[in-house]
């Protein structure tokens, strides 16, 4: 127990408290965003026990028809969901509420969440709140549709009974049909892969830090004839009891982060998940790198050599995961592999940098055989901290890079198509082109389209220079008249059709009428126009910018949560190693060197390992989402912003120092 209360291995193995602390409430907070089964099927199938998408009947059930394609007359109009059925049986008590007013009982009555505008011919009777979707909503009463008549419709049939009694339907839906996975399943790099590496590496640095107190008691303990595995037992006891407090303390965290993001959520948040599992494999890899630590015989020499092996065979594997492997998670999996092998070598990083520091200021000497002799560990714990952090916020820049790649506008820059509901190959009724030229006068350009080959056909070469907005060349001029087919360049003409060429009126079907230089104020005139005469959405596309792209709030949590770990592993790691430091910087202020002298010196220490871990973690973290085949994006801004405040932390405690009872006591915290 005397042992326990020596302070130096106290603060040391707080590092776990730390770490515990984050990877649990960074569990916490991920689940929250993964529905349970209970809360999917009340979503899903509220009263009922099944349903079907089918056009048949069934004894004794309930029919809904929904669709995407009811819209309110505006231009750009949102997102709106149509349900029709039997409202006032109240189907889906769980999802909907009606917060005022009454249920629809009668065709084209509805009630709606957001108080939104209504497409024409509908009458709100009442407002509902949809728990589980900030879409707006329009609930109808049956007979709703066939009185609207317009886009598609599904039709779904639910029922309470057995399941098998709409097998012969199609793929029926039950209470047990889905289990949602929360991207802690989906992506390892969002928790499993830090969560079985930092303990084992937090470990590592406390009893790096914690090395000449080990040896000082062993030696003392043998003098006097005491078992040394006292300070095994000590080391491993502070250890074991920093991991269970950071536990408990996660929990705190993780139930703090729900009660913020419940606040401003639409959807509910599932219920606190069981933490046995992530708990017991905290503890259990903590007890485990204890274990391994101290029953460790090795001779350091033998170690090194077998640390170097197996950092080449893991480079033979990671030669086989680019070769086979692509993907989000197989890009995770290679990053832990490629970490693993940075990992193994920083010992041989470290002692190789530190040796390449100036001989000749005796700080710089100073401070790279402190960082050669005791750096290593705490240089692969805050490596394997700040990893998995630009790890993911590089995976998200990729993924928003990737989604804007595939986003391409309904329309070319100043042209809109005006066409029929099903895409460009097909004619716009009279009555939308009337309604269009109301508002435009300018050059139009009918087409016709060759459906078994998805060629555009016009008229003249300017039609075609007109569509890809620039001037041809006159080999693709030469081309055109010659019945070549032109390739556009313009992109959305690249996605909508394999190409172009010209020929008479026998060549295809007629299709879209495009409007081309066309002012952006003319263009939403024009939708608001079709849209007025009651002809509804989808005729006239126009072009638009495409929206960014989107990152689920439960990824922003884990790339927020790994950015937390990192620093404050930085100023754990810091505080820890400035505490196990307090002797060496006595000693030196005993010779009669300054403080500020003895500051630089230090300084000399926390840049270094903070600056070689940065740069590990870029090792780590950005090539293995090329490898992998992604397009990458690395976001830099926010990168050198993480990586700032991750080397500030770590050096901020090394500025301040007083004297007390004649050695130098570090006020805050350094490497």
């Amino acid at each position: 127990m005397r042992l326990m209360r020596n302070r130096t291995l106290t603060w040391s193995s707080a590092l776990m408290f730390v770490t515990a602390a984050v990877l649990v409430g960074l569990f916490i907070t991920v689940k929250a965003f993964a529905l349970t089964p209970e809360q999917v099927a009340e979503r899903d199938l509220g009263r009922f026990d099944a349903k079907v998408d089918t056009e048949e009947s069934l004894a004794g059930s309930m029919v809904a028809l929904s669709s995407l394609d009811i819209r309110p007359p505006v231009v750009d109009a949102p997102a709106t969901k149509y349900v029709e059925m039997d409202w006032t049986a109240d189907p889906f008590p769980a999802r909907y509420q009606l917060v005022s007013g009454r249920w629809p009982s009668r065709p084209n009555e509805v009630v709606v969440n957001n108080n939104h505008k209504l497409p024409t011919g509908l009458r709100s009777v009442g407002v509902v709140r949809d728990r589980f979707s900030g879409w707006n909503t329009i609930l109808a009463a049956p007979g709703t549709w066939a009185t609207l008549g317009t886009g598609g419709v599904t039709r779904t049939v639910y029922w309470n009974g057995p399941a098998a009694a709409g097998d012969a339907l199609g793929t029926v839906v039950t209470r047990d049909s889905h289990e949602p996975r929360s991207w802690i399943e989906r992506f390892p790099l969002a928790y499993w892969i830090p969560a079985l590496t930092l303990p084992l590496l937090t470990v590592l640095a406390i009893f790096g830090l914690t090395l000449a107190w080990a040896r000082r008691t062993r030696t003392l303990l043998h003098a006097i004839g005491v078992r040394q595995t006292s300070v095994a037992i000590a080391a491993t006891a502070w250890t074991m009891i920093w991991t269970v407090l950071g536990s408990a303390a996660g929990v705190g965290i993780g139930l703090v982060v729900r009660a913020i993001i419940a606040r401003d959520r639409v959807e509910p948040l599932s219920p606190l998940p069981g933490l046995t599992e992530p708990v017991s494999q905290i503890l259990v890899c903590t007890l485990a790198a204890c274990a391994l630590y101290f029953r460790a015989k090795t001779p350091a020499g033998t170690a090194s050599t077998a640390r170097r092996c197996l950092a080449i065979l893991l480079g033979g594997v990671i030669v086989l995961q680019v070769a086979q492997t692509g993907g989000v998670v197989g890009a995770m999996l290679l990053t832990a592999t490629v970490g693993a092998v940075v990992l193994l070598l920083a010992p041989d990083v470290v002692r190789y940098l530190a040796g390449l520091l100036p001989q000749r200021d005796p700080r710089l000497r100073l401070g790279g055989n402190q960082l050669r002799a005791r750096g290593a560990s705490a240089v692969a714990v805050l490596t394997a901290a700040l990893a998995p952090a630009l790890a993911m916020i590089t995976f998200l820049a990729t993924d928003i890079a990737n989604q804007e790649a595939k986003a391409i506008p309904d329309a070319a820059p100043h042209q809109i198509v005006v066409s029929g509901r099903n895409g460009i190959g097909y004619a716009p009724p009279p009555e939308v082109v009337a309604a269009v030229t109301t508002k435009i006068s300018g050059p139009v350009i009918r087409t016709r389209y060759l459906a078994d080959r998805r060629l555009l056909v016009v008229d003249r070469v300017e039609d075609v220079a007109a569509l890809d907005n620039r001037t041809l060349t006159p080999a693709e001029t030469d081309g055109l008249n010659r019945g070549r087919i032109l390739t556009f360049t313009d992109p959305t003409w690249q996605a909508t059709v394999s190409g172009v060429m010209l020929g008479d009126v026998t060549d295809g079907t007629p299709a879209a009428v495009v409007f081309v230089n066309v002012p952006d104020d003319d263009a939403i005139k024009a939708q608001q126009a079709v849209l007025d005469a009651g002809l509804g959405h989808g005729f006239v596309l126009r072009h638009r910018p495409p929206e960014p792209g989107f990152v689920p709030a439960s990824l922003t949590a884990v790339a927020l949560g790994l950015a937390l770990i990192a620093v404050l592993s930085a100023a754990a790691v810091a505080r820890a190693r400035a505490r196990a430091l307090r002797g060496y910087a006595g000693r030196l202020s005993a010779i009669g060197l300054s403080r500020r002298w003895i500051r630089q010196v230090l300084l000399v220490e926390s840049g270094v390992a903070a600056g070689v871990s940065v740069v590990l973690a870029c090792v780590i973290a950005i090539p293995p989402m090329a490898l992998a085949g992604m397009s990458l994006r690395v976001p830099w801004d926010q990168a050198g912003l993480l990586a700032g405040v991750f080397v500030l932390v770590a050096l901020a405690s090394g500025t301040r120092m007083s004297i007390v009872d004649g050695c130098i006591s570090l006020r805050d915290s350094h490497l």
